[in-house]
């Protein structure tokens, strides 16, 4: 006579194992995190603004965030001053970048949103392993 094949059951996950987030899912929170970055600190000096108070410092205005990486000499503009300049066509007025500040802004940004990724990641996580009703 023939036996059955044995089959091992696998013994149930843990709550902390179930709980854990799929590699795919991290790999996407991080995916999304170095986009986002490139994209908020890119467009970062669209939106930046600088207040001046003389006519010197219209010189050298620097914009962009966390760190100002583009500067811009706007000394031919004549506003009243004080005055919050914006970044103003490159064509216009001589314009500069540092690829240093840049890619340190993006590892500051990238950080950021991956740390906050990572936390909705996991909240999401342990919130599927308590069912309604259920207490854990």
């Amino acid at each position: 006579m023939t036996q059955p094949p044995t089959t091992q059951a696998t013994p149930p996950a843990s709550s902390a194992e179930s709980a854990r987030p799929t590699r795919t899912a991290v790999l996407a929170v991080l995916l999304a995190a170095a986009v986002l970055a490139v994209v908020v600190v890119a467009l970062s000096p669209l939106v930046d603004s600088v207040m001046v108070g003389d006519r010197e410092e219209q010189h050298d205005v620097a914009f962009g965030a966390p760190f100002p990486w583009v500067r811009q000499d706007q000394r031919d503009l004549e506003p009243p001053l004080p005055a919050k300049l914006r970044l103003a066509s490159p064509q216009e007025h001589p314009t500069g970048t540092s690829p240093a500040v840049f890619v340190v802004d993006v590892a500051a940004a990238f950080t950021v949103f991956a740390a906050a990724g990572s936390a909705l990641l996991v909240a999401v996580a342990c919130g599927r392993r308590t069912r309604p009703g259920q207490i854990s």
